[in-house]
């Protein structure tokens, strides 16, 4: 491109003195020739801005080696880090790093040639950041858990192209976590320290510990229903504690309205198993303290305590399956009725001298009162009872029943495969009247109906964990045995269609059907059987526990959705609130969904947190994630909540708004670091391992000592870099005010010499 530009840049030359020469009046020769020079200037610089000429220059820096030096700052560092009660006074595992990192900066300053010390201090789950060890006003460690790896790797990651020649680990070696719950990076396939660096780890804390009595090995169900009797086991430690006769140890299980179990042991040793029972004082999050009593000359008595919480249920959902006709539909109710722990299920059948209760063989007669009926949350009835088996007097008040909140579900039972071809026998007109169909003459018809999920629906409660959306995987509907008959119907336009029957290329026809009369529920089931369901199994993805099996997971679903109605739509959370610590993140799940029980695929969810026992203190607001669009799940985290109890609301903003009812959760204070007595030093030798380094413990002087020697002597390459900067010599404002200056000096001098 150059050589075209060369000659344009002649051809304005050229043009320039052929314009001057021939321009009258003749300026004179002198003045001709500043004015061709100015012209040409100005021309030359425009020809030359369009080949972007610039100026390039080259760098090479040399960059000091560092030497990274990474301290734990979970609040167990503040514990002692000597081994007896007068040599730990003043002396925290804190203090004992930065005096460790004082004598690493001292290292790195004596080093030729010299070293940069980078000191970093965080816990692996939070925000690392930089800190200085002889700077004033440190703030002392507050974190809580610890994610050795996860410092390590995301420190190094941060470093990433510097010259980091050594890695210095400073920790007492304590990982554990009491939140399960919450996300976090995962700490297998991770190498602590890269391949050019030497990796070293001290270990601060006494690492065989003082005598210390702890709980350990807690146990107990978080979920429990009124009137339940709640087991809590696990072990108490003695650590390096010999019982003398007399000895005793008491371990107290108490909540805020006083003691709810006590146990004492006599002359107890080593590890102590024991277990403790109670009934729960009420309904909703019980929060209780289970303590064991200290020794005489502990010095950690923090350990010697937890906190639990536990969630107690209204009395179980009474669920009634009115099996008149036993067949397999009843049986495998029953079954998938007896793994659900939120129901009690009560199966009725003909006896030889009428009906009775499965369980008991207690008569059993039909009620003949709306609240007779209202006793049970749900009531399942099959075909047999569909012919007048029953007192009309009765379908009245079961009617009534159901338009005060009873759960009614219809199934074909085994009379549907005996009735002729054509119509079956009428219902009742008061029962006509609860199902959710728009038809009222019912007729059967045989054939093959593979099923499917209605568009849409497979979001709805009662599909939960057998869609093909998100987090439902391998549940493929064309697996499941198909029906051999069924009843076609036409919904009623406010209601549900979960799923469909389809044989061959015909139209669908809706299987299964929900709807609401009153407070009620109301299910539809128009196919021949329900029971083979329970043999369905996923292909690719077969499951060996009966209750995780697809089908069966179906019957459990539909007989909750029955019995308890609390997954029928709106926004609400998914499970209980959990029993959260101080200082640590909060991850809550929740849904939306219409009433219907479908998904809302768009909306903003805003969770409001408000607390309870500081009445001062204004509430909070945090934005869940992105709605799910096929089950309209979402999650809130929420960051680190002080001790206390807050009440959490949902509120939905989209084309409808809804809201959640309040919810308690209950941030208790966290003994989690309280419980590090004790430097994990075969957490530290695994991790200085991986990292193919060393480990010291920085109550040994001698092991210290040995690893400053190594510092120094270890050879520290200095890394090179080069450094390439460009500067365009026709962009920017100094060449343009350069052109601008050329053709403004000609003009001048043209209409000074008459040109113009």
């Amino acid at each position: 491109m150059w050589p075209l530009l060369l000659v344009l840049a002649a051809g304005a030359v050229v043009f320039t003195v052929t314009t001057y020469g021939r321009t009258a009046p003749n300026p004179g020769r002198n003045n001709r020739r500043i004015l061709v020079w100015l012209r040409g200037l100005a021309l030359g610089c425009l020809v030359m801005a369009l080949g972007s000429p610039f100026l390039s220059r080259v760098n090479v820096m040399t960059e000091r080696p560092e030497l990274l030096v990474l301290v734990e700052d979970s609040a167990s560092m503040n514990l002692s880090a000597a081994p007896t009660a007068a040599q730990a006074a003043g002396v925290s595992r804190w203090e004992r790093a930065l005096s460790l990192c004082r004598r690493l900066q001292e290292v790195s300053r004596a080093n030729y040639p010299p070293l940069d010390a980078i000191f970093v201090r965080g816990n692996g789950l939070l925000e690392s950041r930089d800190f200085a060890p002889d700077a004033g006003g440190l703030t002392p460690p507050a974190a809580l858990g610890t994610d050795l790896d996860g410092l390590v790797s995301s420190s190094l990651a941060q470093r990433r192209g510097r010259p980091v020649g050594a890695v210095v680990v400073i920790s007492d070696g304590c990982e554990e976590d009491d939140q399960p719950d919450v996300d976090s990076v995962p700490a297998s396939g991770r190498r602590p320290g890269p391949s050019t660096a030497s990796f070293h780890v001290l270990g601060v804390g006494d690492p065989v510990g003082p005598m210390d009595r702890l709980i350990s090995g807690l146990r107990y169900p978080r979920l429990v229903h009124k009137d339940d009797e709640v087991v809590v086991a696990c072990t108490v430690e003695q650590m390096f504690h010999r019982a003398a006769p007399g000895d005793s140890l008491t371990v107290v299980l108490s909540d805020q309205e006083g003691t709810l179990a006590r146990k004492t042991i006599a002359d107890p040793g080593g590890s102590v198993p024991l277990e403790l029972s109670f009934t729960p004082r009420r309904e909703g999050l019980q929060v209780m303290t289970l303590a064991v009593s200290s020794l005489g000359n502990e010095r950690f008595p923090a350990n010697n305590q937890v906190s639990l919480g536990v969630t107690v249920r209204k009395e179980r959902s009474r669920v009634l399956l009115l099996d008149l006709a036993p067949g397999w539909d009843g049986r495998f109710l029953t079954q998938a009725g007896l793994q659900e722990p939120r129901l009690r299920l009560e199966v009725v059948f003909p006896g030889p001298q009428g009906l009775v209760l499965a369980d008991s063989l207690i008569p059993w007669s039909w009620p003949t009162t709306a609240a007779g009926w209202g006793e049970y949350d749900g009531v399942v009835l099959d075909f047999a009872a569909w012919p007048g088996s029953v007192d009309p007097v009765s379908w009245q008040w079961l009617a009534q029943a159901v338009h005060d909140g009873l759960g009614l579900m219809f199934l074909p039972g085994p009379g549907f495969r005996e009735a002729p071809t054509g119509a079956l026998p009428g219902l009742p007109e008061v029962i006509s009247e609860l199902l959710p169909l728009g038809s009222r003459g019912l007729r059967w018809r045989e054939g093959e109906f593979a099923l499917s999920v209605r568009p849409g629906a497979a979001g709805h409660p009662v599909l939960a964990g057998l869609g093909s959306g998100p987090g439902n995987p391998g549940s493929h509907w064309e697996s499941l045995p198909p029906l051999h008959g069924i009843i076609p119907v036409t919904p009623q336009e406010a209601a549900v269609v979960l799923l469909d029957g389809r044989s061959g290329s015909g139209p669908a026809a809706a299987a299964l059907v929900l709807g609401e009369q009153g407070r009620g529920r109301v299910a539809w089931f128009g196919g021949d059987a329900l029971w083979p369901a329970a043999f369905w199994k996923a292909p690719g993805a077969l499951r060996t526990a009966s209750e995780q099996q697809p089908g069966r997971r179906l019957l459990r679903n539909l007989l909750v959705w029955l019995g308890t109605g609390e997954q029928t739509g709106g926004l609400r959370f998914e499970s209980e609130l959990p029993l959260a610590s101080a200082g640590r993140p909060i991850l809550l799940h929740g849904s939306w969904q219409d009433m219907r029980g479908l998904p809302l695929g768009e909306g903003r969810v805003i969770l409001q947190v408000v607390p309870l026992t500081d009445v001062g203190t204004p509430g909070r607001s945090f934005a869940a994630g992105p709605l799910d669009p096929a089950t309209g799940a979402f999650t809130v985290r929420v960051p680190p909540l002080a001790a206390g109890s807050y009440t959490l609301t949902l509120e939905g903003q989209g084309e409808t708004s809804a809201s959640s009812g309040p919810q308690t959760l209950v941030v208790t204070p966290s003994s989690l670091e309280d419980r590090q007595v004790r430097q994990d030093r075969r957490r530290l030798v695994q991790l200085a391992a991986a990292g193919q380094g060393t480990y010291g413990d920085s109550g040994d002087s001698l092991q210290v000592a040995a690893l400053m020697r190594d510092l120094q002597q270890q050879a520290w390459p200095q890394q090179r870099q080069t450094r390439h900067s460009r500067y365009d010599l026709t962009r920017g404002f100094p060449f343009l005010a350069l052109v601008v200056l050329l053709l403004g000096v000609e003009w001048y001098l043209r209409r000074r010499f008459g040109l113009l």
